[in-house]
């Protein structure tokens, strides 16, 4: 089975990776036999390869919210209509910022976009539909659309302070940290130049408070440093991100 997540950027693949390694046991595959990807270092695309035993996963970081159709468009459609084997069945997740929109606009906005792998995709839950590859066989491919955080607006950043919050001394200390940045914001419009770095820069303030011996850390570094595997908000959100 062919099994794929896409998600917005590197920092989304690399967290991600560490959490369903965490929790399934997904370890880096340094030699992947299937489809190949590569991007410049300073291309915030990213594909990532890993295994489970016999089980093959490849976490794609498709660079930014506006690319998750091009990225498959240009790099996934074809390999999977192309591939002629007994086992014509795949998995394929997406996971991606709610930000300003709603579930019905992110859904809608999927399912109209990958025709004709996909007929129709829904927010957390694995729904199949089948389609015809390019040697006249008929694959079976499921899916699942995961739009974070599930009810609010917001990105991952939110999601994972939401995490760094479920003990009160942290809650306490990555609200002062939000503040703080809400308060600094406006005098460094120059650098904090959409409300987007300035959910970023909230998150980095409160991994720095939160854990200073890692301030200068990249932020890759900083988040593999958290126990994610142990948040409960996380663990309700993947629940059916780790059936991949």
């Amino acid at each position: 089975m062919i099994r794929i997540i896409l998600c917005e950027g590197k920092t989304d693949a690399i967290l991600l990776s560490y959490y369903l390694g965490r929790t399934k046991g997904w370890e880096y595959d340094n030699h992947p036999k299937y489809f190949k990807l590569q991007f410049p270092e300073t291309d915030n695309r990213f594909v990532g390869h890993y295994k489970n035993g016999s089980e093959k996963l490849s976490i794609c970081a498709v660079g930014g919210k506006d690319n998750f159709i091009n990225f498959f468009k240009e790099n996934l459609e074809e390999y999977i209509k192309d591939s002629e084997s007994l086992d014509l069945n795949y998995k394929l997740a997406i996971v991606i910022d709610r930000d300003d929109r709603t579930t019905r606009e992110i859904e809608q906005y999927l399912s109209e976009n990958l025709k004709p792998c996909i007929d129709q995709i829904t927010d957390g839950v694995w729904t199949s539909n089948s389609f015809v590859n390019n040697f006249g066989q008929e694959a079976i491919i499921e899916k699942l659309c995961l739009i974070i955080p599930h009810e609010n607006q917001g990105a991952l950043e939110n999601l994972l302070m939401d995490a760094l919050s479920e003990e009160p001394y942290k809650k306490n200390l990555i609200n002062k940290s939000q503040t703080f940045v809400d308060e600094i914001a406006p005098e460094a419009s120059e650098i904090i130049l959409t409300e987007r770095l300035k959910l970023k820069t909230k998150l980095g303030v409160s991994l720095a408070v939160l854990y200073p011996e890692k301030v200068f850390s990249l932020i890759d570094e900083q988040l593999k440093s958290v126990h994610w595997e142990d948040s409960i908000i996380l663990k309700e959100t993947f629940s059916q991100l780790i059936l991949i």
